[in-house]
């Protein structure tokens, strides 16, 4: 399923669980050996769905979305898709805080990177038929699952 992956052994590969996903398990998979070709080990990013979060959101639906994105290169490249989860190219990145974000150029880039991603209909236009708002359809969805909910 992914090129340059052929581990021979388990250890081959390190698995390290990423936390802050809401619903899914994310991970890390690194392949530690280092090839002439890579400076650094290969890594991709691991999703696997959670159980019955098809009542929350539409996988294919998403998986549409995201390779569109990949296509524009604002979202990272799909790798390979299964039954429960895909592998995503890993892309380096840190989470920025509040003096990060008073920064004219970080904020700039930004602002930039969402102006390409809100220009996104203009590249692929929506069909012309009278279709209902995503939002709606997942209010929809969701209201009777809120309604059937028990909180203590």
């Amino acid at each position: 399923m992914l090129p340059g992956w052929d581990v021979s052994h388990e250890d081959d590969i390190q698995i390290e669980r990423i936390s802050g996903a809401l619903t899914n398990c994310v991970f890390f998979v690194t392949k530690k050996k280092k090839f002439h070709d890579h400076k650094k080990p290969l890594r991709v990013l691991l999703r696997v769905y959670g159980h019955g979060v098809d009542q929350l959101c539409d996988r294919q639906k998403e998986l549409n979305f995201l390779e569109m994105l990949s296509a524009l290169k604002i979202g990272p490249k799909l790798l390979g898709i299964f039954k429960n989860g895909r592998f995503e190219q890993h892309l380096e990145s840190k989470s920025l805080n509040s003096n990060d974000l008073r920064d004219p150029s970080t904020s700039r880039h930004i602002a930039q990177r969402l102006s390409q991603l809100h220009n996104i209909v203009n590249i692929f236009p929506p069909p012309q038929e009278n279709i209902k708002p995503e939002v709606w359809v997942n209010i929809d969805k969701w209201y009777p699952l809120a309604l059937n909910t028990i909180f203590s």
